[in-house]
């Protein structure tokens, strides 16, 4: 988010005027990227979900629920921090 550029920049005129929003863009521009980085190189705030899916059970799943598959699951890994 970011502020209107007649907030930022002082009332002058002409030229001056000009340099003046051409670098607070510039200015904002190299922020939102330094932003952009540092968010980048922090690790994932959570951890990956652990997938597992296991063969069929034919003692658990007789029949037609054996068409179904195996036993599939999802898991949170806990951290200890």
């Amino acid at each position: 988010m970011s502020a209107p550029i007649s907030i930022l920049v002082p009332i002058i005129g002409g030229k001056d005027r000009a340099q003046a929003i051409k670098n607070e863009m510039l200015i904002e521009s190299r922020l939102d990227a330094a932003i952009d980085a540092f968010h980048d190189s922090q690790p994932p705030a959570m951890a990956e979900p652990v997938l597992s899916e296991q063969p069929i059970n034919p003692d658990l799943q007789p029949g037609d629920s054996a068409m179904l598959g195996g036993e599939m699951r999802i898991q949170s890994p806990w951290s200890h921090d």
